[in-house]
């Protein structure tokens, strides 16, 4: 015992040179490439002689400003930070950073080294993406609608690079006058089920918002009807006519009738 105690410890006094080397592996694994994405990191160490995994700690580094900024503590979910590595595990500890923000980001994994192994680090770069700016526009027959007429309304999504936004890229909701409870939500590039505008007539503000998704930013349209109220029947107004005033007693009379339809919309038809 007292033999291989002195091994130990002059195993460990001959520092570097008798520390076995290792390899470093670090996979940074993005939700989507764009702006809020998640991003995960998993790293693995192996003996670089023999490519098993070996056990040690393992510490997670975002380099901000050409400094190594220590995550292990800015994280959403509880990874294994520090934790032994099994000798017999295919994965390494992790970490998950939530909401990344566009742009070029170089994360570190180091590992710490130990009596029989010895240190190593890696540094990975990923570039997020900003999203994309979007605008929208409302289709509809402009005109004057009548209380109580059923419309369907069709909003429109143009992306600022060009791309097409098909009917799996969100979700567009219908309010009016400002009001917090949506109308009729529709996907994109559909007509929204038929809508009955108010039974009030009035001029009614609406908007449509493009609520976005992980690769298009959010977009709004503001829109206008005019409602006006249901027109009354026409009303019929016979008018009789003779040729003249004094008749002589057994001369014929001539008499014509006509009939006017008067509304509220225009002069008489006759």
């Amino acid at each position: 015992n007292r033999n291989l105690d002195k091994i130990k410890y002059t195993y460990k006094e001959w520092g570097d040179l008798n520390r076995k080397p290792t390899v470093i592996t670090l996979d940074v694994n993005s939700s989507t490439e764009y702006d809020g994405c998640v991003v995960t990191l998993v790293a693995n160490v192996k003996d670089q002689e023999l490519q098993t995994y070996v056990d040690g700690t393992i510490k997670y580094y975002q380099v901000i400003n050409g400094a190594d900024v220590y995550i292990g503590k800015n994280i959403t979910v509880s990874p294994i930070i520090e934790q032994n590595v099994e000798r017999q595990g295919t994965q390494g500890p992790q970490i998950k950073l939530t909401n990344m923000t566009a742009g070029t980001h170089k994360f570190k994994a180091k590992y710490m080294q130990n009596d029989y192994y010895s240190k190593s680090e890696i540094e990975v770069t990923i570039n997020i993406k900003p999203k994309i700016s979007t605008n929208c526009t409302t289709q509809y027959i402009v005109k004057d609608y009548i209380v109580g007429d059923t419309i369907q309304l069709n909003t429109v999504v143009n992306a600022e690079d060009g791309s097409t936004l098909g009917s799996n890229d969100g979700i567009i909701r219908y309010y009016l006058n400002d009001q917090m409870n949506p109308l009729v939500p529709s996907t994109l590039s559909t007509i929204t089920e038929p809508y009955q505008l108010p039974t009030k007539k009035g001029l009614y503000t609406y908007k449509a918002i493009y609520e976005g998704n992980f690769k298009y930013k959010p977009c709004e349209h503001t829109f206008t009807i005019n409602v006006i109220p249901q027109p009354n029947k026409p009303i019929a107004k016979i008018k009789l006519k003779t040729d003249k005033t004094n008749y002589y007693s057994n001369e014929d009379i001539i008499i014509a009738a006509s009939v006017d339809f008067v509304d509220d919309f225009g002069p008489p038809v006759h």
